[in-house]
C-alpha cells in the first residue's frame, strides 16, 4: 500500500532544520502550496498547521 501514499511532514519556519523565517499563515501556506503540492492531495493539520493547511486548500 505503501506505493500509493506519500507522507510529508514539513518543519515550521523557524523549527527543525527549516530556515528562518516570521509567523504567517499565509506564508507558510504559499510556501506549501509552491513548494510541496504539484498534485490533488490530503492535507492535514493540527492546531496552527490545520489553519496552514486551510489557506493552503483555498489557495490551490
Amino acid at each position: 500500500m505503501t506505493e500509493r501514499w506519500t507522507l510529508l511532514a514539513p518543519d515550521r519556519l523557524g523549527h527543525g532544520k527549516s530556515q528562518d523565517g516570521v509567523r504567517d499563515f499565509e506564508v507558510d501556506a504559499g510556501l506549501i502550496a509552491e513548494q510541496l503540492l504539484d498534485e490533488p492531495a490530503h492535507l492535514v493539520g493540527l492546531s496552527y498547521g490545520a489553519i496552514v493547511a486551510m489557506f493552503t486548500a483555498a489557495t490551490v
